[in-house]
């Protein structure tokens, strides 16, 4: 909503407390950055478009200290009275990188997060108040010729009776030509912002608006609805010379759609919008999806950084920037790569009230986690759509091939289908002729389905910001929609392994490897907080602070009736410190340290008789959930960190060094171990006055529960019983990288009652787990070393190295080929050399002489 502050009101109270609070604000529109005179005069000619934009000498920025608690230090960051708004947003980002310097002082993961977004709320605070001082520049520029235009196209050309909330503000400020920023949640009419604009013959912009987007299927769905309409809009593809005729003829389109790398490396097109340019025919750029800015535009998609030169190529077009999902951080980031310094910015809530969002245990093996979906829709969502995301294309095709087995309509979508086969299944889905889209994250941005009432996570996101937009998909139409993630600890160490470990090191820099593993531990924290309201841990991220009574009981968490209180779990952290610190020189995992410090006598244990120690058995009073969130805990404070040993056995790398995210580069990787962290030493020297480790509990419940948006309205879950097994997960976003190998065996279940879809964990697990089918990787990995000597004595070799070395044989083990493909790329990762030829020539012959055996004995074992 907008507000007319006075200039000389005082700076509001929250810019100067503690770092604790967190201001929270709901639906802001703000102006940026300058004097409104100074973008509200036509353009007449090229040369005056060319001019420099100044700001007002004027606006003073008032002083504030940000206090930032910081591993038992203060560090105060002040903000110094200065002149302009621009100096300020200098400031405000060199605030912000110096804060991200800092985060290397400690591996606390939770507290870096929890300060980070404290002072990004600060920053947003103050901007907020200062470009609230403008905010009678868009009042007087909303020129009522022009509104009155609006609502008639509003109701001529797209049918509608009356804005969404925003979209005026957004629509007006476009027409005055003003650069833009508008952040608004998925379904909140982002489109309309720009499509509006180009059919109106008013305003202070004429021409074509260049539309910027990611994915080229999404474009030619908007540029097919947009004619449909009668709206003249094109799609400039290469190879093509349809655009180039239509953007130099006498009639230009309204809109012209283009993906980055087509504005960047085309130089016919970069020349004809220089011409236009000229000639006061480019009306505006607009970047949608402008999330992608900073993640792609640093990594996986170079020219999205290039967009960052738009103002200098053509410093007179206004920009327009639209995101459903950007943080704080994201934002600034955004505005100064755009150089958006005389901007409007209209930020609302991220809130979703009509979505309920759950997390659920993962059971072990694709089909027990595909009967438990299967058994959700067929109970609630029969004749409903929905999308099941997936982290492989592999997955996508498994998991609908189950489902149709189940008498449930599905189909896979991934990057690797033809154009005419992604057109088909999205077709067919918007439609209703296909009920549920297994995908990939390739399916999804900008894809406009009101009634989709459930998204369904079978593979854990890289971070809550794709959490959040893959979520956005549901209940578009506002009515109830659900949620729901599933998650088991493999899932994330697994993600971890692939951040540190790149298909393409080279892809990705340092730092953005480190800011990814930070967002999977966030993840990761999300999953196994069982008590604090998912809506609440979500919108935080975003820099949005509600409070839990606002959920209204639509999330796993609030509709819970256990009561939750805090519990000083700080003596069973030490006795989990211990447990590690003695299975110092043993190769063991994570679930192998669980077991031991909760007792459970498996054959593993036995046979290595730790089932003996005094130590064994200290954790048997805490649940399995509970023991995994204190795990979690102990790694985002540092006092245990992830370790990839190469070698085996694995060893603990006991020591108080923090272990660097990039420890790992060429070797290739087996189990992930636990390892004592850099807070390790200090937690167990500090008196228990000291320091301490609560963590809220409820109530132990045997069912931990599915919330879904009907029990929310009747606040009656209904359990459906099922054990806690979990699987791995599988690899990242095929967006950016080819499948990893990763296949696995899948083991029947008996079926559920259909009117039963809550899942339990069991706290009950047989004493054999991890043997026989689906055995865990350093199971299969000494099972893979008895074949290699089979191998080797069959063909009369003396080395075990001439069969296979041992990195093979622990990627094997990890990774579990299923085909051809897959495990040449096993080989190619294990290959004694990096010469491109020799490798091929390595591959092949390993291949020939040895791959068919193994791989089918894979099969057979797994």
């Amino acid at each position: 909503m907008l507000t007319n502050n006075h200039p000389d009101a005082a700076a509001p109270s929250h810019l100067t407390t503690s770092a604790g609070s967190r201001p929270a604000s709901r639906h802001t529109a703000t102006v940026g950055h300058g004097a409104a005179s100074s973008s509200s005069t036509p353009r007449t000619n090229p040369s005056r478009r060319k001019a420099k934009v100044t700001t007002s000498a004027t606006d003073e920025v008032p002083s504030a200290v940000i206090e930032s608690n910081l591993d038992g230090s203060y560090a105060q960051l002040h903000l110094v009275p200065l002149k302009t708004l621009s100096e300020f947003l200098e400031y405000s980002l060199k605030l912000k990188q110096e804060y991200d310097r800092m985060t290397n002082n400690t591996g606390d993961v939770y507290l870096l997060h929890q300060l980070r977004k404290t002072l990004e709320c600060r920053i947003q605070a103050i901007t907020d108040e200062m470009r609230s001082r403008k905010t009678s520049a868009v009042s007087s520029s909303r020129d009522p010729s022009w509104l009155a235009e609006m609502n008639e196209k509003l109701r001529s050309i797209f049918k509608l009776k009356s804005f969404r909330q925003g979209q005026a503000e957004v629509i007006s400020a476009a027409l005055d030509g003003r650069d833009i920023v508008a952040l608004m949640p998925t379904g909140g009419g982002k489109s309309l912002c720009y499509q509006l604009p180009a059919v109106c013959v008013k305003g202070r912009t004429k021409g074509v608006i260049v539309v910027i987007s990611p994915l080229r299927s999404l474009m030619h769905d908007q540029v097919c609805d947009l004619q449909k309409k009668g709206i003249d809009a094109i799609l400039a593809c290469p190879g093509s010379s349809e655009y180039r005729t239509r953007l130099q003829g006498r009639k230009l389109p309204a809109l012209a759609y283009v993906t980055p790398e087509m504005l960047e490396r085309n130089r016919p097109l970069s020349d004809i919008l220089s011409t236009l340019n000229d000639s006061l025919r480019l009306a505006r750029f607009v970047i949608d999806e402008a999330h992608c800015l900073p993640g792609w535009g640093k990594d996986f998609r170079k020219d999205y950084d290039a967009l960052g030169t738009l103002k200098e190529r053509f410093p007179g077009v206004p920009l327009m920037a639209l995101t459903a999902s950007a943080t704080p951080s994201a934002i600034l980031d955004i505005v100064q790569r755009l150089r958006l310094f005389n901007h409007f910015q209209y930020k609302q809530s991220f809130n979703r009230p009509n979505l309920t969002y759950s997390v659920l245990p993962k059971p072990k093996g694709h089909r027990k986690t595909v009967d438990s979906i299967a058994t959700y829709i067929s109970s609630l969502h029969a004749d409903h759509s929905g999308v099941i995301y997936c982290l492989t294309r592999k997955t996508t095709e498994k998991v609908a091939a189950y489902l149709r087995e189940s008498g449930i309509g599905a189909k896979h979508y991934h990057a690797e289908l033809t154009s005419a086969e992604k057109a088909r299944v999205q077709d067919e889905w918007k439609a209703g002729e296909c009920k549920v889209i297994v995908s990939t994250t390739a399916f999804g941005m900008g894809i406009d389905k009101a009634d989709v009432r459930y998204v369904i996570h079978y593979d854990l996101p890289r971070n809550l910001v794709g959490l959040y937009q893959e979520t956005g998909r549901a209940g578009r139409d506002g009515d109830p929609a659900d949620c729901i993630l599933y998650y088991r600890y493999g899932d994330f160490t697994r993600l971890i392994y692939m951040i540190r470990n790149p298909t393409d090191p080279e892809s990705t820099t340092k730092e953005t490897r480190e800011e990814q593993e930070r967002e999977a531990y966030l993840v990761m924290q999300y999953c196994v907080n069982s008590i604090d309201c998912r809506r609440q841990q979500i919108l935080f991220h975003f820099g949005e602070n509600i409070e839990a009574s606002r959920c209204d009981a639509h999330c796993d968490n609030c509709l819970s009736d256990a009561p939750a209180f805090d519990q000083d779990v700080t003596l069973d952290a030490i006795n989990i410190v211990k447990v590690v610190a003695m299975l110092a020189e043993g190769d063991v995992t994570v679930e192998y340290c669980r077991d031991v410090f909760r007792g459970k006598t498996t054959a593993t244990v036995r046979g290595r008789s730790h089932h003996m120690s005094k130590l064994f058995g200290l954790g048997r009073h805490l649940s399995q959930t509970l023991t995994e969130r204190l795990f979690s805990i102990l790694l985002s404070k540092g006092i245990l960190d992830l370790h990839f040993s190469c070698d085996n056995p694995g060893r603990w790398h006991i020591t108080y060094i923090k272990v660097q995210w990039d420890f790992v580069k060429s070797a290739s990787v087996l189990i992930a171990n636990f390892q004592l962290g850099p807070g390790a030493q200090s937690f167990l020297l500090a008196s228990e006055d000291k320091q301490k480790i609560f963590m809220k509990v409820r109530q132990e419940q045997k069912s931990p529960q599915l919330k879904t948006s009907k029990q929310a309205a009747a606040k009656r879950p209904k359990p459906l019983r099922q054990k806690h097994q979990v699987s791995e997960p599988e690899s990242e976003d095929d967006l950016y990288v080819d499948d990893p190998p990763q296949e696995e065996e899948i083991n029947s279940i008996k079926d559920s009652t259909p009117a039963e879809i809550i899942v339990e964990l069991s706290d009950t697990e047989s004493e054999n787990d991890g043997q026989g089918e689906d055995a865990p990787p350093e199971s299969l990995y000494f099972e893979l070393r008895t074949e290699r000597q089979r191998a080797m004595q069959d063909a009369g070799l003396r080395r075990e190295k001439d069969v296979l070395n041992d990195e093979t044989i622990q990627m094997l083990s990890l990774v579990c080929p299923s085909d051809y493909h897959a495990f040449r790329k096993v080989l190619a990762t294990g290959s004694p050399t990096q010469d491109m030829q020799n490798k091929s020539l390595y591959v092949s012959t390993k291949w020939e002489t040895f791959g068919k055996r193994f791989l089918n004995f894979i099969y057979s074992v797994h």
